[in-house]
């Protein structure tokens, strides 16, 4: 372009100075602008071509950068959630994250993301591994989103519970309990039972012996003992210390166990049950309350969480080390602060669960049903209320069901089996001799201790607040480890956003939009 010009002005020069030699000049000057013309053209060709190949080298360098950003950024999300809880999964089988950590704060992870970035994209403080070509500037690295293990009404905790199960294989004990129960004879007796109680009139029509029980007379007829006041007897040292093997002690120490959720239930509700047996309309609405009746398939639907429940925490028989409460599956079902409120309860619901059973079947035994008549009748003649002798009989039986309760609770705290449904075989106690409360025969294809607290699991206490309450136990026993560890800041999903922005070699003018990456990702457990 500015060869053309300078040639003419040395083709008119030459003309001037020397006409013979114009010829040659002339080829001459023709061969040098063919030069020049050739030289500009491939001046500018190859100088397009250079631009063109730093163009396409950049820009692959660009895309090669966006892409490296990209699995950087991928790389450090695994890299973060790499750092689970580590007690929470070995104790509990739970793959979660403290994105706290442990008060130590969100922007902790945040850190560690951007640390890892560095690194990875920078060579960080390892200059050998950093590229000139590939500089990055890490701007903006925020949490955005988590998926909590309380959300959704503890979608992730039910859900890793059930993944759990499946790969340990051990769901079969819940199969196998629901066999056990499986026969509905036992139910079929106790309906035909309470509705046989319902049907005895409890205010029958008699001439009362009013001298029989004169106090200015000597009474004829000596009062025989009164089952239901040896009953009276045996409780009054306490529920517990019927049951409780000797040396068996329970903490009534008071345990802080923050609620992750208010129990919707009164936490002074009173449910006490009079085991007096003296009236006979406190004995129908027992009978009609106190069902024996388990929902089969409720029961095999929630079988993951119960066996989860029993696998992981411990009870009075097999309590768990390092834990705040020793016995854990009957705070789940009870939800009282110590040891031995938890376990009163759960005695005591297994005694009116056993009830209706043991009812139904003495009610069939004949001998039994007589024997119960013969002291009814001796206690009604000394009070003058002969009357009342089938009324005092029925209450009678009751107080004995309620003994044999007792006494297999007793077996169910010492490790042994217990019949689900009562034969003469497996009957213990003697109405005559209550207080002699002895272990009885065990039954090796009965049900255990474990196995009732599983069936508390399943019909007594809310679906949800059986979660909730295990991770307020889950918590409280992490505290020990790590005093500001809350459960609510256990996630399984994390969603970060950042700004990546790779470092120009060529001048671009201001905008920096080709070399900036906004990312966006979520990563959690699968």
């Amino acid at each position: 372009m500015y060869g053309l010009p300078l040639i003419k002005t040395q083709r008119k020069s030459i003309r001037r100075l020397c006409y013979n030699d114009l010829q040659i000049l002339k080829q001459e000057g023709k061969g040098l602008n063919n030069k020049g013309q050739t030289t500009v053209f491939l001046t500018l060709i190859i100088s397009i071509m250079l631009l063109l190949i730093l163009l396409l080298l950049e820009g692959s360098r660009i895309y090669m950068g966006r892409a490296k950003a990209g699995v950087a950024f991928q790389g450090g999300l695994s890299h973060v959630m790499a750092d689970y809880q580590p007690v929470l999964f070995e104790q509990y089988h739970l793959l979660l994250l403290d994105k706290n950590y442990g008060g130590k704060g969100e922007g902790l992870l945040e850190e560690k993301l951007q640390l890892y970035l560095e690194g990875t994209l920078n060579g960080g403080d390892r200059q050998e591994t950093s590229s000139p070509f590939f500089q990055y500037n890490i701007e903006n690295i925020f949490l955005i989103d988590t998926t909590g293990v309380l959300d959704n009404d503890m979608a992730v905790f039910k859900k890793q519970i059930i993944q759990y199960i499946k790969m340990a294989g051990v769901k079969n004990r819940v199969e196998d309990l629901v066999k056990k129960i499986k026969d509905d004879q036992g139910e079929s007796d106790v309906e035909k039972a309470s509705l046989e109680t319902q049907n005895v009139n409890e205010n029958p029509t008699y001439e009362r012996n009013e001298n029989v029980n004169d106090t200015n007379q000597e009474s004829k007829v000596q009062k025989p003992e009164d089952p239901r006041d040896t009953l009276k007897n045996i409780l009054s040292n306490g529920l517990l210390n019927v049951v409780l093997p000797k040396g068996k002690t329970l903490s009534r120490e008071k345990k802080e166990i923050q609620k992750i959720e208010k129990d919707k239930e009164a936490q002074n509700k009173k449910d006490d049950i009079d085991t007096s047996f003296a009236d006979m309309q406190s004995l129908k609405t027992i009978l009609k309350e106190r069902k024996a009746e388990v929902n089969k398939n409720k029961f095999l639907q929630e079988a993951y969480g119960i066996e989860y429940a029993i696998q992981c925490f411990g009870n009075a028989l097999e309590p768990k080390k390092d834990t705040v409460l020793e016995c854990e599956v009957e705070y789940l079902i009870a939800g009282k602060d110590n040891d031995y409120d938890n376990v009163s309860k759960i005695v005591e619901k297994i005694i009116w669960m056993r009830f209706p059973m043991n009812y139904a079947y003495i009610l069939k035994d004949e001998m039994k049903t007589e024997e119960a008549f013969i002291i009814a009748s001796a206690i009604c003649v000394a009070t003058g209320t002969e009357g009342l002798t089938e009324v005092v009989k029925y209450l009678l039986l009751a107080c004995w069901s309620y003994c044999e309760a007792l006494s297999d609770v007793k077996d169910l705290l010492h490790g042994n089996k217990i019949s689900y449904i009562k034969t003469k075989e497996t009957w213990k106690t003697d109405i005559k001799n209550l207080s002699s409360m002895g272990s009885g025969k065990e039954d090796s294809a009965g049900l255990s201790y474990e196995n009732y607290l599983m069936l508390l699991l399943a019909i007594d206490v809310n679906k949800e607040k059986k979660y909730t309450r295990m991770l307020e136990l889950i918590q409280v026993n992490l505290q020990c480890f790590d005093s500001d560890f809350e459960i609510q800041n256990c996630v399984s999903e994390i969603q970060i956003q950042g700004t990546i922005t790779l470092q120009p070699i060529l001048p671009s003018g201001g905008d920096q939009s080709l070399y900036t990456l906004e990312l966006s990702s979520r990563y959690g457990y699968e």
